[in-house]
């Protein structure tokens, strides 16, 4: 068995790895997908040739994730792969997909590129990278790499070595053991059947029936609406919206009492200088569970208090530690996702999952109109971020799981909840 070493604290993305490569047989595919809307310059040959150029002078891109013995390993690919593996994907370009036939399973990525853009059509591009190379914020990174380049501007060489050089405070560590016992205390004997569970216990199957997915775009002057109602509540966005959809779930299924969301935390925030186009899932989570009968809006800035401390890094320290090896580590998680979402224990028995991207600006030069995003998941994604001062969230599920009708009504009422009125003309939603 290979061990996961704990000496060095780059194995932190080396276990997102894991996590991603265990799951990839139920999700059916690894990829993070960015869709970009450009306005009336939309050029898909200038487009593609930025795409070529961005690949051919970045060896961070040119690798293939291989098994090595009993563990993977991220191998460079040759010149002639890399031509081939273009060559296939230049004529498969001129075609148009939905969002949610790229996210289906027979347009998952293949190796050996672990990145793809794909023609939506309406000027709409969408760039889709393996989970397993690079955390959302990495991928977005790229996304804007490509973009740039679109427009004339240099592309950046990254860096595919590092040392993972860790901030994260040591009281975490030492307060760990409170976190874990206070988490299990909340959770209680119960939280199976107390839990919001919009599978309805289904057992989880390879999800070949795809994903359904929904984008919601909002105004500046609703973003800025939105925004000051969560600084109103001493929330920040990502809490916010936390706030919106535990509310909408509870509302769904009022004889549950607890929510369980998973917020994926960005691990390089520890290690400022580490570059992000190293392979590897820098993604830790944050668990937050909300039970009806207190505030909700106290229960989650508490339980957010706990990043200050940096517990999502040494959560994924100690998980690599109990795991003991990188094989035990996969086949474990692996079997997880097989399981129905009740039965399993809580720290896996979430209710959606929500992720905020950050705030991305583009220069008008860029010709960017809009965007979404999204990942693969086991549970109800919420994706959000701002582009340009305008709010955009994405809703994302598998279809094999979830009701479509039940979970949109769901996200509905969620996001609904973020407005400070009913949503008028300058909110648009999206189907996939």
């Amino acid at each position: 068995m290979v061990p996961i070493n704990l000496e060095t604290a780059v194995d932190v993305g080396r276990v997102g790895t894991l996590a991603v490569r265990a799951l990839e047989p139920m999700l059916r595919g690894d990829d993070i997908a960015f869709v970009v809307k450009f306005r009336d310059n939309y050029d898909p040959d200038r487009l593609w040739a930025s795409y070529e150029s961005l690949l051919r002078q970045n060896p961070a891109l040119q690798v293939v994730l291989r098994p090595f013995g009993k563990s993977f390993s991220w191998v460079s690919i040759d010149s002639a792969e890399l031509n081939a593996a273009l060559d296939r994907q230049r004529q498969r370009f001129p075609q148009f997909f939905s969002f949610e036939e790229l996210l289906s399973p027979a347009h998952a990525l293949t190796p050996p590129l672990p990145v793809r853009i794909s023609q939506m059509g309406g000027r709409e591009v969408c760039f889709q990278m393996s989970h397993a190379l690079s955390a959302g914020r990495g991928v977005l990174q790229w996304v804007i790499c490509w973009v740039a380049a679109a427009s004339g501007e240099s592309v950046p060489v990254g860096q595919t070595a590092g040392r993972f050089d860790s901030t994260a405070p040591l009281t975490g560590l030492a307060l760990l053991p409170f976190y874990l016992l206070g988490y299990l205390a909340r959770a209680g004997l119960n939280h199976a059947r107390e839990t919001v569970d919009l599978t309805r216990g289904k057992t989880p199957i390879p999800h070949d029936k795809g994903y359904a997915s929904r984008t919601y775009r909002f105004s500046e002057p609703e973003t800025n609406r939105i925004l000051a109602k969560a600084r109103a509540l001493d929330l920040s966005l990502t809490q916010y919206l936390c706030l919106a959809a535990a509310e909408a779930m509870l509302s769904a299924q009022p004889e549950k009492s607890r929510v369980g969301i998973a917020v994926p935390t960005d691990l390089a925030r520890y290690s400022p200088g580490f570059p992000r186009a190293v392979p590897g899932n820098y993604t830790g989570t944050l668990l937050v569970q909300l039970r009806r009968g207190a505030p909700l809006q106290s229960q989650i800035a508490r339980q957010f208090g706990w990043l200050r401390r940096g517990v999502d890094y040494w959560l994924f320290r100690l998980l690599a530690a109990v795991s003991r090896s990188e094989q035990r580590f996969v086949n474990n998680d692996a079997r997880v996702a097989s399981v129905p979402v009740h039965r399993r224990g809580p720290f896996r028995n979430v209710s959606c999952l929500v992720t905020n991207l950050g705030v991305i600006t583009a220069p008008a030069s860029w010709g960017i109109e809009s965007g979404t995003g999204t990942t693969k998941s086991q549970t109800i994604i919420f994706t959000v971020f701002t582009l340009n001062g305008c709010l955009t969230v994405n809703v994302t599920f598998a279809r094999d799981l979830y009701d479509p009708e039940e979970v949109f009504r769901v996200a509905d009422a969620a996001l609904g909840g973020l407005r400070t009125s009913k949503r008028g003309s300058d909110s648009e939603v999206v189907e996939g």
